[in-house]
């Protein structure tokens, strides 16, 4: 499940197009869903542009002038549209999705500006709700709203608290869970930089969990728009199981604890706990295998060097007699250190011809 959100502010400009049509085909996105289209009529044609070659299928909410509008486009071949409806500032669409049969409601929105407007759609979506509550639901949007006071900063950086009481209210009261965003936090910017706000969210209730339990959400890039495009994706790959060896003997290694604990203390990511915690042993994991890669090649490298030594040593006593007593306590150290080498060398081949 790939799913793109992204406030175009306007999709009269064709750079605007082609920005949001790269992004659809670099991440291969199976749903996309634009707010502030702008358009008060929007056509197929318009809609191949955005999305390209690939099949599809597409609703939109007609602007109100220069105001709102709303689209989302879809792969038929992942999802299948069964109706639609719209209010101002909603367009819900409700389907099936493709690979295992179930229902799914995708809805769109893009929230007034206005707190009193705001107020009513937040009315609407609770009463919606109630109708499909035993769906996979998602909410993908642009509030126009923050949670906290700290969602907001810079210059004209008011904040009602009524306003966000008002928006978790709706959250909380409705047992919507919203989504943690990685890699950024603020989602739009005033042109100048004076002022910037988290406004895009993902709420899902707990049945879409159920299903993608490994939903990420992460910010994009931005470009010209006042928005950062919204990425959504479920069944991320590089959270599944991976083959990953650990040798015993790593551990019986001196450098092994202290490489581990300084890489652990060293990594620092944001983001919800489970996405910390995943990218950190993901971390780990490289260290990991490249401290093993090092530590395994000055291992041979040390074994064939006091192999040498001793070498060097028989060759002295071939021709010069017995070793002295101080060269041969320096023969019984060098010969110590080689066991203890040869024994961890010998431990870590035996387990790596073990697994296949």
């Amino acid at each position: 499940m790939k799913l793109l959100s992204y406030n175009m502010r306007g999709l009269g400009r064709k750079e605007k197009i082609r920005e949001v049509r790269e992004l659809i085909n670099k991440l291969r996105i199976e749903i996309c869903c634009l707010q502030e289209t702008k358009m008060e009529v929007m056509n197929t044609k318009v809609c191949r542009l955005i999305w390209g070659s690939r099949p599809f299928d597409w609703s939109h909410q007609d602007a109100e002038g220069n105001a709102g509008g709303i689209l989302t486009i879809w792969n038929i071949e992942v999802f299948q549209k069964l109706s639609e409806w719209s209010c101002r500032g909603m367009l819900v669409v409700n389907g099936l999705w493709v690979e295992d049969g179930s229902r799914c409601t995708i809805i769109n929105v893009y929230a007034p500006n206005n707190p009193a407007q705001r107020g009513v759609l937040w009315e609407t979506i609770e009463a919606l709700a109630d109708q499909i509550r035993t769906d996979k639901v998602c909410i993908i949007c642009d509030f126009n709203a923050i949670r906290e006071v700290n969602e907001r900063i810079g210059r004209s950086s008011f904040c009602d608290k009524m306003d966000m009481d008002n928006f978790n209210k709706l959250i909380d009261g409705n047992d919507l869970t919203e989504i943690p965003l990685v890699g950024r936090s603020y989602t739009w910017y005033r042109p100048d930089g004076s002022c910037k706000s988290k406004l895009d969210r993902l709420l899902v209730y707990s049945n879409w969990l159920s299903t993608w339990p490994n939903v990420i959400v992460k910010g994009g890039k931005r470009s010209f728009l006042d928005h950062i495009p919204i990425f959504i994706e479920g069944h991320v790959k590089d959270w599944g199981p991976k083959p990953f060896k650990f040798f015993n003997q790593w551990i019986q290694h001196p450098s092994y604890k202290p490489t581990m604990e300084e890489a652990w203390k060293g990594t620092s990511r944001q983001g919800w706990t489970g996405y910390i915690l995943k990218e950190k042993l993901k971390d780990l994991k490289g260290i990991l295998k490249s401290w093993s890669k090092r530590t395994f090649e000055e291992m041979e490298h040390l074994i064939k060097e006091k192999k040498g030594e001793i070498e060097k040593l028989d060759l002295v006593d071939d021709a010069f007699g017995p070793s002295e007593e101080e060269e041969a306590a320096r023969r019984q150290e060098i010969m110590g250190e080689l066991q203890k080498e040869a024994s961890w060398n010998e431990k870590q081949l035996f387990q790596k011809s073990r697994i296949k």
